[in-house]
């Protein structure tokens, strides 16, 4: 499990290596790796240290920076630490006693970002590493420095149970972003990835997105002498030894009096340590107060643990197979407690509940059980005892990418063997293209540069960045995809009035949609259900009426209101054979043609509000604020006027091209498309949708599948490999009295902006694009082919499949689930009739 976690982080740090390792040297030497801290809590120290310790070793140049009384270790260990402004852990501990979080004013954001805007123009770093100082996240936006957060486990996108973050504490939202939109003209392009202290059997993986990847706790493991005066001499080693530990920070260990005292009556022994927080006479034989030791020392030798813990305390004690008791003072602290109480590793205790005899009663509750906890502890210290800390992000520094300082490294949910690669191109590639034209055109491609990975003796393709090569750089697979849409288009529009127009304004087609499971990978005798997205009812799509469906049973389930053959329900028996599911009908389809709405509609209140929904924070991001400055120089008075604005916007300066973006909505894929050089349908239609929404302008997200490449006399073909046919996505905008007005980006693929240097060497072909380019862009800005079905939106969130995992409870939403491997291919055939 751990080299699956790896790979992905392998691949995505590429970019890191290319700075650090080729582009980073000059007369000075190495660019540093500048790693910022938090001096005020040990834990925000230890962190950034032990990556500080491992990246040294492997002969990286780091430099660190912070403020703070645990600076000294740093200091201590020969490593160069600038002085940067920092918040005082005594102003957080004051705000968070009165459970308050937003101790970081304007004022404060502004102070500390100068300071380490200053400190990065100074180092000149190749990468940021920073723990718990969130405006440097602030400070490299502005710089254009690429930046690594470290993060606990529960604060990846998609978590099961996440945990809410007020506004004032997140980089995201409330006075950060209040600061990004005043500076938006600043903002300069870098990227930003997370670092996971934590793994995956404490915090599970939420949706697999790229930028967050596992590396393990960071935690500091200093050699242990044989013998320690402290543990072991001075009092009855007879006597179970619990561990008490008060935290670096927070509030006061006032709890330390009444407990020493209850616990100096009792055959334990009593190991404290306080930081230095607490400085009493201790009258027990069997109590011993310490500033400070190595807790995993004391923790080799305990019975239990016992303390305001935060997450390395707890990684080390169940290290050593040791049960905990804790209680929080801090938000993350409640959420990694409620974690190990979860598991059955111990037990959590209300801060206002920690006294002496709620302790003592939480103590003897373990203790009862001991036999049971202390064995789930060892279990999971066997996980644990996988990760090696700093060293998973050293060793991925080193070993991925120093063997071969150029090679391509590919993230492993886009990773597919050269086989398969043959096959989804071939599948999806109009008939010109035949399998011997695509092996020859790979295999000439990874001479060229086309992104590629060696392991072995096999070949790895890159299911998106290959894709986007052979897009951008082949002519053959270019010209091939472009005159088969040509031909198609060719056949359905005509001019008139010096616009574009379909030759027919309904078209009617006979459809027949087939899916097909192939068995690799299924198990006999599992149970699935399958959902089937079918041709919905509109006012742009009528006279649908089913002809037949295959499997027969199938039409039981057949929902033509919601738009699916809705879980049909089988069971896996067969394994021979891919199974197949299809079905056959008619319907009509209507061109939209803009300015030929009659409707004389509006509206509702409650409507209104659904279609200008936006998150709050989406105003404030930079990268809008610019767009929408820019889009107030251009003017645009009517809604209509300002909407053509932002679809002009797009379509002239983005392309085509499959992106990464794991978790798709307004947010992600408005900043998908105006951080990088194009999107797909989805992003760029999203895009549109929250910028036309941020203008006051109603819009939403339309569905639905595009009928393909010609295959003959009145026929067209569309087939995917591991990838929906339906699901193809354009937008529409609202305006008064009109009604709802259709925006499709199809003009990043016809027009002019498709074309690169290299993947266009016929004239004529350059020709034709330079032909299509203003009459398609202002054609689909307000009108809408009849080349297309549509269906409904759910088809993006609706698997085709889903196969049973019966080892969950009923009801349990675990027990259906959609296997990221299953191997399927869709195909749409269109007839026109």
């Amino acid at each position: 499990m751990l080299n699956a976690l790896r790979l992905p982080l392998a691949a995505k740090l590429l970019y890191w290596e290319k700075s650090l390792r080729q582009g980073a040297l000059g007369k000075g030497g190495q660019q540093p790796i500048l790693i910022f801290f938090h001096g005020y809590s040990l834990a925000h120290t230890i962190r950034p240290l032990v990556i500080a310790r491992a990246l040294r070793r492997r002969g990286y140049r780091v430099e660190l920076a912070g403020r703070g009384g645990h600076a000294a270790l740093i200091q201590g260990e020969g490593f160069r630490v600038h002085d940067v402004e920092t918040m005082p852990q005594s102003r957080m501990d004051q705000f968070v006693a009165r459970g308050e979080y937003n101790y970081y004013s304007q004022k404060w954001i502004e102070d500390c970002v100068r300071s380490e805007r200053a400190l990065l123009r100074k180092i000149k770093p190749g990468l940021v590493v920073q723990d718990m100082k969130p405006t440097v996240s602030l400070a490299v936006r502005l710089e254009g420095i690429d930046e690594a957060q470290i993060i606990p486990g529960y604060k990846q996108p998609g978590y099961a149970d996440p945990l809410p973050l007020l506004d004032c504490f997140s980089t995201e939202a409330g006075p950060f972003d209040e600061f990004l939109c005043r500076h938006a003209e600043e903002v300069r392009p870098q990227r930003t990835f997370r670092l996971i202290a934590d793994i995956p059997e404490f915090y599970p993986p939420g949706d697999r997105v790229s930028g967050y990847h596992y590396v393990g706790p960071l935690l500091d493991r200093p050699k242990e002498p044989r013998r320690i005066a402290v543990l072991d001499e001075g009092w009855d080693l007879s006597l179970p030894l619990v561990y008490i530990t008060c935290g670096s920070s927070g509030r006061p260990p006032d709890y330390l009096d009444e407990l020493i005292e209850a616990f100096g009556k009792r055959a334990y022994r009593l190991l404290i340590t306080t930081a230095g927080r607490w400085t009493k006479e201790v009258g027990f034989g069997n109590v011993k107060v310490v500033d400070f030791i190595p807790g995993e020392w004391v923790l080799r030798r305990a019975q239990m643990l016992i303390g305001i813990v935060g997450i390395g305390t707890i990684y080390q004690s169940l290290g050593c197979g040791v049960p905990l008791i804790g209680a929080p003072e801090h938000l993350d602290q409640e959420y990694h407690l409620n974690r190990v109480e979860e598991l059955g590793l111990g037990v959590k205790l209300d801060r206002r509940e920690f006294t002496a005899d709620r302790i003592l009663w939480a103590l003897e509750r373990v203790l009862d059980e001991y036999a049971a906890y202390k064995q789930r502890c060892i279990v999971f210290g066997k996980s644990l005892s996988k990760w090696q800390g700093g060293e998973a992000v050293a060793d991925l520094l080193d070993s991925h990418f120093s063997a071969n300082e150029h090679a391509y490294k590919i993230e492993y949910p886009y990773l597919i063997e050269e086989k398969e690669f043959e096959y989804y191109l071939d599948a999806t590639t109009p008939g010109s293209l035949t399998r011997a034209d695509v092996k020859e055109l790979l295999q000439e491609g990874v001479k060229r540069g086309l992104p590629h990975q060696w392991r072995g003796q096999h070949l790895f393709f890159d299911r998106l960045d290959s894709w986007n090569w052979l897009y951008d750089r082949e002519p053959r697979f270019f010209a091939a995809d472009y005159w088969a849409l040509e031909k198609k288009r060719r056949r359905f529009f005509v001019h008139s009035n010096r616009r574009l127009q379909a030759q027919s304004e309904w078209q009617r087609y006979r459809v027949r949609y087939q899916y097909r499971i192939f068995p690799e990978g299924l198990e006999a005798g599992r149970r699935a259900k399958i959902f089937l997205p079918y041709p919905i009812s509109e006012k742009n799509q009528d006279k649908i009426s089913l002809i037949a469906c295959k499997p027969g049973e199938m039409e039981r389930h057949f929902a033509p209101a919601l738009g699916f053959f809705y879980g049909y329900s089988f069971r896996v028996d067969a394994l021979d054979k891919p199974l197949e599911f299809a079905y056959e009908c008619d319907l009509e389809v209507r061109e939209h043609r803009l300015g030929a709405e009659q409707e004389q509609v509006w509206l509702s209140a409650g409507e209104r509000e659904t279609y200008l929904e936006l998150e709050p924070r989406f105003l404030e991001i930079p990268e809008v604020v610019q767009f929408r400055r820019r889009l107030g120089r251009m003017g645009g008075a009517t809604v209509e006027m300002r909407a053509r604005g932002i679809y002009e916007s797009i379509i002239q300066t983005k392309r085509f091209k499959k992106t990464r973006e794991r978790v798709q909505n307004l947010i992600n894929s408005t900043l998908s498309v105006l951080r990088d050089s194009g999107g797909h349908c989805i992003s760029l239609s999203q895009a549109f949708i929250a910028l036309c929404r941020a203008e006051g302008i109603p819009a939403r997200e339309r569905a639905g599948a595009l009928i393909g490449y010609p295959t003959g006399a009145g026929g067209y073909s569309m087939k995917t490999y591991r990838e929906p046919v339906f699901g193809h996505t354009w937008a529409e905008f609202f305006l008064d009295g009109r009604g709802w007005i259709p925006v499709e980006f199809h003009g990043v693929v016809i027009a002019k902006g498709a074309m690169t240097e290299a993947n266009v060497q016929d004239p004529e072909l350059r020709i034709r694009i330079l032909e299509n380019t203003p009459k398609y862009q202002q054609y689909y800005f307000g009108g809408l082919d009849n080349q297309r079905l549509y269906c409904s939106n759910s088809v993006k969130r609706i698997p085709h499949c889903l196969i049973e995992q019966p080892e969950y409870a009923s009801g349990d939403k675990r027990r259906w689930h959609a296997p990221p491997d299953l191997r399927f291919e869709c195909e749409l055939q269109v007839a026109c009739t």
